[in-house]
Formats: C-alpha cells, sequence, structure tokens
C-alpha cells in the first residue's frame, strides 16, 4: 500500500456560497482565505497536507493523500484596522480524494459567520408620533435614546444619540431588537418606537436609519412600555384597543349563579312609595363580541363582563348603600386576574384580585378568584358596569370554559378519540409563540377571532427536524379559521409554517410567512388525511415574494415511503396563493384516494411532479407544469422543459417522465449541468457554470468565462474557442476530459490540462495563446497554431500523444514534431512549421 498523492482546488462559486440573508457580499479582493485539513479517519497512516489555519487562494493547487478528508474553509476581510474578523466560515467532512480528476476541486459551502463582532449604526432616526385608532401622523421626533436587547429581550445596553445618530462598536454579532426612545429634559420617555429586529453580522456594519412608528399599544404595549414608561406617561394617554370578551359563566345552578351581598340593612328604600330593584347581567362571548364597549390596555384580555343597575324608583344609584359582594363563575384556569371599572366617573376600582389555586384559602374571602373553579368575588361600592382582565391568558377553551395560558396548552388539553369537537377560541394578538405538535386523534377548531398569532421558535417536529410552526399527526381532525398566522422577524429556526398529516381546514385565514427563515420554500407541506382551503384563505412565503412562478409555497405529497398513504387537498378560496402548488400523489393512485381538486383560487401555478393523476380537468387553472405522473389525458401542453408525455396502450394513458440524451439532443439541447439543468448552447451553459458541463449532443460556439473551464465532451465533438481569464483568487486552468474538441482559438494565461489519468480525449489546436499544456496519460492532443509561452509536456504511462505541427515555442517542442515538420529557433522562441519538399 503506497501512499499516493493528488492536486486539489478549493472553490466557493457556483451559487456554493451562502451569505445568509439581508447582508452584502464582500469582494473576493477584501478577503483572505484559510484552511484547516485533517484526515476523516485519524488511524489512516497517509496523511500528506494536514494542516491547520493556513492561508490559500481559491483556485491554488494544494497537494494531498488520498483518502477521505475533513476540510474547514474560513475567510477573514483584509481591509479593517486590527485583528481582521472571520466573516465566512464552512466545513465538509468525508471528503473523498481519488486521482480520477486531478485537480480535483472541492467544493466547501459556506455562510457569514457570526462568531465574531459588527458595528451598530443608527443614522438620524426619528419617532412617528401615535395619533391614536391605528394612525401614525406625519409629524415625528428625533430619538435621543436606543435600548439594545439581545434575542432573549434582555437589555444590554444603552445608546445615547445625538440627532438620531449614534454608533455601538464592538457589538458580538447575533441576533438583537432595538427600541428607540426620545425622553425629556427629566429622563422621563415621552416617545417610544416599535421594536425594530435586526441582525448583526460579523466584520460588517448594521444600520438603522428614518422614521420609525411609534409603539400603537396594539397587543404589545406590555413588551416596550416597561415600569420606567407606565410611570412616566399617564394611563390616559396609552393607546387601547377593543377586545372580545370571554363568556362567564352565568347558569342558574346554585354553584354557578351570580350574587350580589349587601351588609343587612343597607339595601332598603328610604322611601316607602319607592322600591328597590337591582339588575344584574354577565356578559358572555356572543354578547361582549356584538356590543362590548370594554377596552383593554398592553398585553391583556378581556375574560368576563359583569353589570350592576341599581334603582331606587325610576333614579339609578351608585355608592349611598356601602359595600356589596359580587360572586360570579368565569372561566377556569386563570394565574392573573383583575376587575376593572368601564367608565370615567369613579377612581376606585377593585384591581387585581388574589388568585388561589386548590387547597389554599384567600386572604380576603371578599375578593379573590378560584382558578380550579373560576369562582370569582371581588367587592365594590359603585354599581356600573365592570369587566375582568388577565394576562395570563391568550387561549379559551369554548367547551369547557377554561383558559389556557398558550394555545398549545389548550390544544394538549383536547381528549384523544373524542367524539365531541372542541371548540378554541383565541383571545388576544399572540406576539410570541412557540412552535407545537398535536398528537394523533384530536378533533378541534382553533377560532382565532380576528386575532394575529406570530410565531417566533423554537420550531417543534419530530426528533432532529424541530423546524415547523405545527406539526399536526394523522388521524387528527382540526380546523385553523377567521385570523392570521404569522412568522416573526426575529425567527432563526422555523423552516415550515405548517406539517401536516392530519384531516386540515385553512378557513378565512391568512398565513403570512414572509420572515421565513433564508427565504425557504414549503410553506406547508400536506403528506396525508383530507385538507381543505376555503372562504377568504391566502397564503404568502418569503421566497414567493421575489419569484411566485418559481417558489413553492406548499406541496401535496403523498408520502408512501414514510406509510402515510392517501393524500386529498381540495382548493376553493376568494384569497390569494402567492406560489407555486407542487403536487406527488402516490403511485397508487385511486387505491390511496389521493386527489388534488382546484376550483377556485388566485394560485400562481400547479407544478405536478409524480403519481396518478385522473382529474387533470378538476385543476382549474392555466398554470400547470408537469415533471411527472401518470394521466388519464393528454397532459402535454403543461409537461415542462426537459420532459416528454409518452402514450401508453393505445393512448388511453399518459406517463410524463424526464426526457433522454437522445431526445433532448432532438429537442436542440447540446449541453447539461450535471442532471439539474440542459442548455441549447454551449455559451449558455458556460455563463452559469464552469465546472459539470456534459455534451449532449455536438457543438459549436464560444466559451468565455472568468475563472476555471472544465468541459466533458463525452461521445460527442465541441468546435470552437475557449477564453478564460482567472481572478486573484480563482485559477484560469481549461480543462477537457472526454470526447473530442476542435479549438479554433483558445486563449489561456494559466495551464491547459488535456484530459486526466483515466480519461482519452482528442484535442486539435488549431490557433491561440497558451502559458503551460499538459497531456495526460491517455490523451490524443495535436497542435496546429498558437503561441505557447509556458512548459509543454506529455505524461508518460499511458496511450496518449502530443503531435505539434505548428506554432511558436518558448521551450523547444522539437520531441513533439512528427517527420515532415521542423522546429526551428530564431534566438528567442521556436517555430514549428511544415518542411518543404
Amino acid at each position: 500500500m503506497t501512499d499516493e498523492h493528488v492536486k486539489v482546488t478549493f472553490s466557493v462559486e457556483s451559487g456554493s456560497r451562502s451569505l445568509g440573508y439581508d447582508i452584502e457580499s464582500i469582494p473576493d479582493s477584501k478577503l483572505q482565505w484559510y484552511y484547516t485539513a485533517e484526515k476523516s479517519n485519524t488511524s489512516d497512516p497517509f496523511k500528506f497536507g494536514e494542516v491547520a489555519d493556513k492561508s490559500v487562494a481559491l483556485g491554488e493547487e494544494i497537494t494531498f493523500s488520498q483518502g477521505l478528508w475533513d476540510f474547514t474553509l474560513y475567510a477573514k476581510r483584509t481591509d479593517v484596522a486590527g485583528e481582521p474578523p472571520i466573516v465566512y466560515y464552512g466545513t465538509s467532512s468525508d471528503v473523498l480524494i481519488t486521482r480520477a480528476d486531478s485537480p480535483v476541486p472541492i467544493y466547501i459551502q459556506v455562510s457569514s459567520s457570526t462568531g465574531a463582532t459588527g458595528t451598530l449604526v443608527l443614522n438620524n432616526v426619528s419617532i412617528k408620533t401615535y395619533a391614536g385608532s391605528g394612525t401614525h401622523v406625519t409629524s415625528s421626533v428625533k430619538a435621543n435614546t436606543a435600548v439594545i436587547k439581545n434575542s432573549s429581550g434582555v437589555i444590554i445596553d444603552t445608546l445615547n444619540l445625538s440627532d438620531g445618530s449614534g454608533t455601538y462598536n464592538n457589538l458580538s454579532a447575533g441576533n438583537y431588537s432595538v427600541v428607540v426612545k426620545y425622553c425629556n429634559t427629566n429622563g422621563n420617555v415621552e416617545n417610544a418606537s416599535e421594536e425594530i429586529f435586526i441582525t448583526v453580522w460579523s466584520g460588517r456594519t448594521t444600520t438603522i436609519s428614518g422614521s420609525i412608528d411609534e409603539i400603537t399599544g396594539s397587543g404589545t404595549i406590555g413588551a416596550y412600555y416597561t415600569e420606567t414608561i407606565t410611570n412616566t406617561i399617564d394611563k390616559n394617554t396609552i393607546p387601547v384597543f377593543d377586545a372580545n370578551v370571554a363568556p362567564a359563566n352565568n347558569e342558574t345552578t346554585s354553584e354557578n349563579s351570580t350574587t350580589v351581598a349587601f351588609n343587612a340593612g343597607k339595601l332598603v328604600a328610604t322611601d316607602d312609595s319607592k322600591t328597590v330593584s337591582l339588575e344584574v347581567s354577565v356578559k358572555d362571548i356572543e354578547a361582549a363580541g356584538s356590543d362590548s364597549t370594554f377596552t383593554v390596555e398592553g398585553n391583556q384580555s378581556a375574560v368576563a363582563g359583569i353589570s350592576l343597575n341599581l334603582k331606587v324608583g325610576e333614579e339609578e344609584k351608585t355608592g349611598e348603600f356601602g359595600d356589596a359582594v359580587i360572586t360570579t363563575y368565569i372561566v377556569k384556569g386563570l394565574t392573573s386576574v383583575s376587575v376593572k371599572y368601564n367608565g370615567t366617573d369613579y377612581t376606585t376600582e377593585p384591581g387585581e384580585i388574589q388568585v388561589i389555586n386548590q387547597g389554599e384559602t384567600p386572604n380576603d374571602v371578599n375578593n379573590y378568584y378560584e382558578s380550579y373553579t373560576g369562582k370569582l368575588v371581588f367587592t365594590t361600592n359603585h354599581f356600573s358596569e365592570y369587566y375582568v382582565v388577565s394576562n395570563s391568558v391568550d387561549a379559551l377553551n369554548v367547551t369547557t370554559n377554561t383558559a389556557y395560558a398558550t394555545l398549545a396548552d389548550a390544544i394538549n388539553a383536547v381528549p384523544v378519540n373524542a367524539n365531541e369537537t372542541t371548540n378554541i377560541l383565541i383571545l388576544r394578538d399572540v406576539a410570541n409563540a412557540e412552535g407545537l405538535s398535536v398528537a394523533s386523534g384530536k378533533n378541534f377548531v382553533v377560532d382565532f377571532n380576528g386575532h394575529t398569532y406570530t410565531i417566533v421558535g423554537p420550531g417543534a417536529g419530530s426528533t432532529n427536524t424541530e423546524t415547523n410552526g405545527f406539526q399536526f399527526l394523522r388521524n387528527s381532525t382540526i380546523t385553523l379559521k377567521n385570523g392570521k398566522i404569522n412568522l416573526s422577524k426575529s425567527n432563526r429556526d422555523v423552516l415550515r409554517v405548517i406539517q401536516n398529516y392530519a384531516n386540515l381546514t385553512l378557513e378565512d385565514l391568512e398565513i403570512d410567512a414572509t420572515n421565513q427563515y433564508y427565504y425557504k420554500d414549503y410553506v406547508i407541506s400536506f403528506c396525508c388525511g383530507n385538507n381543505k382551503i376555503i372562504g377568504n384563505t391566502s397564503i404568502y412565503s418569503n421566497a414567493s415574494s421575489f419569484n411566485p412562478d418559481k417558489s413553492v409555497i406548499f406541496d401535496v405529497y403523498d408520502w408512501a415511503d414514510g406509510g402515510y398513504h392517501g393524500v386529498n387537498l381540495t382548493i376553493d378560496t376568494t384569497g390569494d396563493i402567492r406560489g407555486v402548488v407542487e403536487i406527488d400523489l402516490a403511485e397508487q393512485g385511486d387505491e390511496c384516494g389521493s386527489y388534488f381538486k382546484l376550483t377556485n383560487g388566485n394560485v400562481n401555478k400547479v407544478s405536478i411532479t409524480g403519481g396518478i393523476i385522473n382529474n387533470l380537468n378538476e385543476i382549474n387553472t392555466p398554470n400547470i407544469v408537469i415533471t411527472g405522473g401518470q394521466f388519464s389525458t393528454d397532459p402535454s401542453q403543461y409537461v415542462d422543459a426537459y420532459y416528454t408525455a409518452v402514450a401508453n396502450d393505445g393512448n388511453t394513458s399518459w406517463t410524463v417522465r424526464k426526457m433522454n440524451y437522445e431526445e433532448l439532443a432532438n429537442a436542440g439541447y447540446v449541453a447539461r449541468y450535471y442532471e439539474s439543468s440542459y442548455y441549447k448552447s454551449i455559451t449558455e451553459a458556460f455563463s452559469n457554470y464552469g465546472s459539470g458541463i456534459h455534451l449532449i449532443n455536438n457543438a459549436q460556439g464560444a466559451i468565455s468565462r472568468t475563472g476555471y473551464v472544465q468541459l466533458y465532451c463525452d461521445d460527442y465533438t465541441f468546435e470552437g474557442t475557449i477564453s478564460c481569464t482567472p481572478t486573484p483568487n480563482t485559477s484560469g486552468n481549461v480543462s477537457i476530459y472526454t470526447g473530442t474538441a476542435i479549438l479554433n482559438n483558445i486563449e489561456c494565461s494559466s495551464t491547459f490540462y488535456c484530459g486526466s489519468s483515466s480519461n482519452s480525449p482528442t484535442i486539435t489546436i488549431k490557433d491561440g495563446s497558451i502559458n503551460n499544456l499538459e497531456a495526460r496519460k491517455n490523451a490524443k492532443v495535436i497542435i496546429e497554431g498558437g503561441t505557447y509561452t509556458g512548459t509543454i509536456t506529455l505524461n508518460t504511462g499511458g496511450n496518449g500523444s502530443l503531435t505539434i505541427k505548428g506554432g511558436t515555442f518558448s521551450a523547444d517542442p522539437t520531441i513533439y514534431v512528427p517527420e515532415g515538420y521542423a522546429a526551428t529557433f530564431n534566438g528567442q522562441t521556436w517555430e514549428v512549421s511544415e518542411q518543404s519538399n
């Protein structure tokens, strides 16, 4: 066993450099690359090339022993003072290096490094004044303070601003939020902005500028108006918003009735001619939702309402009868309760009420709430309308009249395999939801009640795939309706809003995934169950906002290999589905019961990739693209490029498949990039990629590229020109490995590699300018003209040949000149030409 060495080159081109999002790409001229290399198997004795943190130029040839290697590639900036930060970083494991194609190109995926520090700049920032009722007026005030929080919401520092501007240096790379404020000379906050979510990247500057909306209080007051702001702004100036009210329990049974108790002898008429009447009403969700004047502040939810109307004769009375103790029953499960007066002429209200759990006793028997029964007791001497609020509840189980802190808690409490549908109501906007998974066998409806449900993360899912906002498992029946599901700007790991195996209905719902991490596709994946998108439902993704005709908004995928057979989806919506709907149904077809039906909806495109489709006429859109599957009607008009519809059994069915090379050649294609893209000209192919280009037919044309060129002619002939220009970090080498090439002109200031140790191309060079030329092992190379300024070599050990019949050379080419031709030295170069008879 011998230690064989192989030359390799590192590269991050051809789209493999992933620069994250919303940041600039740094020019290669401002980068210095480094690499670390070590054998994957530490016991491997052949480790030539192992090194740590060594500088390298992309495209530079480096020698390693054969075998499996682990590589790290990173780049530092060269245009900043001090210790240069790492701005790109990537690793690649178990890379196999063999002598098949030397030099071997090693592609390493790199991303923007967050391991160092960056700079935050605020430039001329102002706060657009809030005028109430959802309106921001055009007037604004310059911010003089910026509060910086980390991704956990913890304040890490405060930056003083001058005329709305300031700089924060050496901020650790990562995710942050910023709130800008205007404070008066006493240090009191007069204006505060909405929260701005940012990412600080290593070695870069993140800038915030312009006019930012003042906080409106629509469900987020509590997040920003913390103790300082609450104490310095009059409560009446803090914006409020209308809220629906959860149903109070006003059943007539003794344990669930509403009672009002007075001190003895207090509730009597002072005039015998007048009667005393007390009207008590408790509002449920329907009444409160239709005619409530309740308003709540910040992140509170209104969970009940109670109205007390006391009259002596026809005259309404308020407080002259002394205290009254009200006992009623509201939702169970609250962890915070306050009773608020709904009016302006009464300054004292019951306020916060003690919450007690089972087995505990209240400190004040006239003011408490039992979380396990929903019993509420409070005292007042003012007879009017009150409402009960809580800042600890997002969701209400309407079926059991139980409140839950989160939607996940409410769903977890839904019984499995129950015949009755559980109804869950969202009581407020949710700004910080985590991903949730739903077990098999549940039956429930979530009514978002017009609210926005924002997912921040972390995601949910099966082990090692916790990247979903919702994961719905098989044999559950679920409806989501009447609201908006949103991905937060600060989301960093939710790649899919819904992964669905259940029977799922989306009704009158907006799903906004424009903050989907790294511009990912597939907002939803339907893999099983009977599914519907109905009413006025719209679905958007980040990727689809850029290219809705190419980005997949969701797929309908019968996952037979995963054991999930039978996925049905009907779309009947007046909303927008902005992107491509990808269909891949099971090969079992009707036996599986799978189908896709589009009866109404603004869908950009439907892409069918496989399965048995018997109902193509039920897809009511002209924007269908088919790349696979079997069809009962001819789908040729919808078949994508590179694909064909083949008739079966006397035109009774059609199968769509990718064309073979012969069919592609007949359709005018001459080259391919691996098996992913096909081109009708060699020029177009190399305008996109520098390597991996194979001919599938004879081709003529011009190849012009900055960087290296690698061409496999295979069983075909290329005739044309090649121009290859190196960059500071990328070689300008040209390599032709297989087939036949006739080069009318070639410009290569680096090295032209003809063939490899295992390939045997035939290459004819008619003219051009080349530095070094290496004819490898089994290559047959004929030079008829051109200028050669470096070395000309033929590798021995194979059946290759190098024949020179013309051209100008800086090195003596005599040994390659055949009979009938001669090399003549003119004192500086050798000229090869045919001899005269």
